[in-house]
């Protein structure tokens, strides 16, 4: 990549955009890498604070100052789209299409237990391409199902959730359909190691000992030892040996750092964080989504994970995830129930509790993104609903899904 940085009032349209001077968080953009094909675009960019542009001279289609005018190129190949779904309809399809995929996971991590077996990885490319193809029907399906699936899950659906977290990550990073697949493939296979290991390392819920985390740390090569039995293309090989280095060197097993870590699998182990922090896998329980990004967005801050795929996280799944109990400015608690990617911090929200406390008998959905609708009301604070004191009826641990 040819990357140049070009300012906001030189920007042309043709030009394609990898990176901006502030928070992707002020973007009006879902994506943090296309081509600016309008100077609309360009407008919304820089009233939203943006100063200077990256820019990837090799895939834009405009010219530069000082060079001969590009030849016209042939557009490369359009990524799939499928008519749009309605939420309700696509989470009906979301539902069936994770039980079954999750069923076809555990029948090849059940295969590949016993040392010497072999694994039958057919299955997998279908898998993913039935849920990249229900997230361009709905992408909030998904993140919805991502977010309600019980905690403590057992491994393939901690499989399918990290590769469906991921598939859409590598969305929103323009990934052509190609890419999107090999970062589906790799993310659903990284952990089939894990079942070569005991199960309760999966989920210990008390820090590992030395040995029991060098135990765990050998599910990488595990895993690559049994897709190098099965055939597996070796790029996918590659991504899945490399899903738990870090970009500062903090990880495993060979500490890469930098561009040495490959992006596809900067967004594997940025789904594997998130999933496991949520779920309670590995040696800790599980915490509420709030606290999983706080967490993450600290690890960030320290160099262990992309700043700009976290933002990207964090813009896909919401400041307020899907699930999280919260208090409104109105002393009125309840469930998110989507996130609003128009505004981070204006989700929907399905109240319980009215605002002197009191459950209501018919539970009130409002959108607050629509403030004429919902009479202004914002989220005050993120509510902890293991906590008897601030969810005394126990109404906001309930499933969104039942």
């Amino acid at each position: 990549m040819s990357e140049i940085k070009v300012p906001i009032e030189k920007a042309q349209v043709g030009m394609y955009l990898v990176g901006i001077d502030v928070s992707w968080m002020k973007s009006p953009f879902y994506k943090h890498r296309f081509l600016l094909s309008s100077t609309d675009m360009i407008k919304q960019l820089a009233s939203c604070g943006v100063k200077q542009i990256s820019v990837d001279r090799d895939k834009s289609t405009c010219s530069f100052d000082g060079e001969e005018k590009k030849p016209a190129k042939a557009p490369p190949p359009a990524n799939r789209e499928l008519p749009p779904a309605s939420l309700s309809k696509e989470l009906s399809h979301a539902k069936n299409l994770r039980v079954q995929s999750v069923k076809q996971l555990g029948v090849m991590l059940n295969g590949a237990m016993e040392e010497g077996a072999s694994m039958d990885v057919s299955a997998m490319a279908s898998i993913v391409e039935e849920t990249h193809n229900s997230t361009l029907r709905n992408a909030h399906a998904l993140i919805n199902l991502f977010h309600l699936s019980n905690r403590y899950d057992d491994l393939a659906t901690h499989c399918y959730g990290v590769m469906s977290l991921a598939l859409m990550l590598g969305q929103r990073m323009d990934m052509s359909d190609d890419e999107l697949s090999m970062l589906g493939s790799a993310s659903l296979l990284m952990d089939v190691g894990w079942s070569r290991l005991p199960t309760q390392l999966l989920k210990n819920l008390v820090p590992y000992t030395e040995d029991e985390y060098a135990q765990v740390q050998t599910h990488v090569d595990l895993s690559v030892e049994l897709l190098e039995s099965a055939g597996v293309d070796s790029q996918i090989i590659d991504l899945v040996a490399k899903h738990h280095e870090h970009l500062d060197g903090s990880g495993y097993f060979s500490q890469y750092r930098g561009a040495d870590v490959p992006l596809m699998a900067q967004i594997m182990a940025l789904a594997d964080h998130y999933d496991s922090l949520i779920k309670g896998y590995y040696d800790s329980g599980p915490v509420i989504p709030a606290t999983a990004l706080k967490q993450i967005y600290l690890a960030g801050q320290k160099g262990s994970h992309s700043m700009e795929l976290i933002e990207l996280l964090i813009q896909l799944v919401g400041v307020y995830p899907v699930s999280s109990a919260v208090q409104l400015d109105t002393g009125e608690k309840g469930l998110v129930t989507q996130v609003n990617w128009r505004d981070a911090l204006r989700p929907k929200v399905r109240i319980f509790y009215s605002k002197q406390g009191l459950n209501l008998m018919k539970p009130m959905d409002v959108d607050l993104y629509q403030k004429d609708r919902s009479d202004g009301r914002k989220i005050a604070k993120v509510l902890d609903p293991s906590d008897p004191r601030q969810d005394p009826q126990g109404l906001l641990g309930y499933s969104l899904e039942g």
